[in-house]
């Protein structure tokens, strides 16, 4: 589990990278950070691989949002306790918004967990597939309902997807999308993202099942290490799966 500590947060840059260069977003790597602007809800707005936290860089990460210049929103390297980053953060006005897990997996062989009978899940192929994956990925995990939003995220994964080795999956139940996953495979781990389930569907093991999707495209594929974020509510989906929580990361925005 040692060597997977790096590729959680090493993924998820390389997954904000990936995604920007395909679908033309505003990205930019600095000396001591990097952002990644898109436009699009809460998904890709944000500051990540702080590689220097002087108060100098702080302020001046400050000033460029005040300026609106780079997005309100810094996303945290993983660490072993969230102490360290408040301290750094939240005197020069942020506050942290929320907090994950970062976890990961190793296997060898992939055991199918059991489907519940009604969930059907199918790997994302088209247009429409990715607007029903998008749906579900807005509404009930960044608690965006905005159709413009989730259109215009719909089109740009869609893109990837024609022109990467980029997977989502959506699950549905008698035809209705209840459940959505996607992922990313970088330096031979694979990073799953945007898991969610409507909730009125929640608590019938259709979470572990998409994550679990991808889990078996992944190792059909020659993938056998796997990380991704999660909540406090969703870890525990993920516990089923075999994953190992191995540090925490938050998400802080400016109050201005």
């Amino acid at each position: 589990m040692y060597t997977l500590y790096n590729e959680i947060d090493n993924n998820q840059w390389a997954h904000f990278k990936h995604i920007s260069s395909i679908g033309d977003l505003s990205y930019r790597e600095f000396p001591s950070y990097s952002y990644i602007a898109s436009g699009i809800g809460s998904w890709g707005n944000a500051i990540f691989n702080l590689q220097e936290t002087s108060a100098e860089t702080i302020c001046e990460i400050k000033e460029k949002i005040i300026a609106k210049e780079i997005p309100n929103g810094i996303i945290t390297s993983l660490c072993s306790s969230m102490d360290c980053w408040d301290d750094k953060l939240i005197p020069y006005g942020f506050e942290r918004l929320h907090t994950n897990d970062g976890m990961a997996l190793h296997i060898r062989t992939h055991s199918k967990y059991k489907t519940p009978e009604k969930l059907i899940i199918r790997r994302c192929t088209d247009e429409k597939m990715f607007l029903d994956w998008s749906r579900i990925a807005n509404n009930f995990l960044f608690n965006c309902s905005n159709e413009d939003f989730i259109s215009r995220f719909a089109k740009l994964i869609f893109t990837v997807y024609t022109k990467s080795d980029y997977t989502a999956f959506v699950g549905y139940v008698d035809d209705v999308p209840v459940a959505s996953s996607a992922c990313f495979i970088n330096n031979g781990t694979g990073g799953i993202y945007l898991v969610a389930v409507h909730t009125e569907h929640r608590n019938q093991g259709y979470g572990t099942s998409i994550t679990d999707a991808c889990l078996e495209y992944g190792v059909n594929n020659g993938v056998y290490n796997y990380i991704l974020h999660a909540s406090e509510m969703g870890k525990y989906t993920y516990i089923k799966l075999g994953f190992e929580s191995l540090g925490k990361r938050s998400r802080y925005r400016l109050n201005i």
